[in-house]
């Protein structure tokens, strides 16, 4: 996404009011996406508040659809292509806090990780049959 379009996604978010934008993802086995977009226009909300499938907040697709594919490309292209692999394997999930105001960024990135514990167990045939 060149400069320009990042400028337009600001301005275009300042415009609407939007103070807060929470950018919900997942992915595992090689694919990933951006699952939720939530947006408060309350400058006193809390990135808490806009986080998960059953918060109240504002889904920004429903309040700009606009806006909902501008965020969309900036966090897809720009964002999320710099952080861990959230996308393959066992993937990982996470959120983009987007703060309008401050012009800044917290990406609280998980990776899923598949971990197992080895036992070995040995012995003689004979001796397990009689007991």
């Amino acid at each position: 996404m060149a400069k320009v379009d990042l400028e337009s996604m600001m301005i275009g978010l300042v415009n609407c009011g939007v103070k807060k934008v929470c950018v919900y993802y997942d992915g595992a086995g090689d694919s990933g996406s951006i699952e939720s977009i939530r947006i408060s226009t309350d400058l006193d909300t809390k990135f808490d508040d806009l986080k998960g499938w059953d918060s109240s907040a504002t889904d920004l697709n429903d309040y700009n659809s606009d806006l909902y594919s501008m965020v969309y490309d900036f966090c897809s292209e720009q964002l999320l292509d710099d952080v861990e692999d959230w996308w393959n394997n066992d993937g990982g999930w996470g959120n983009v806090l987007i703060d309008v105001e401050e012009g800044t960024y917290k990406i609280e990135n998980n990776i899923r990780i598949t971990d197992y514990e080895l036992y070995i167990h040995e012995g003689k045939m004979f001796e397990k049959n009689t007991k």
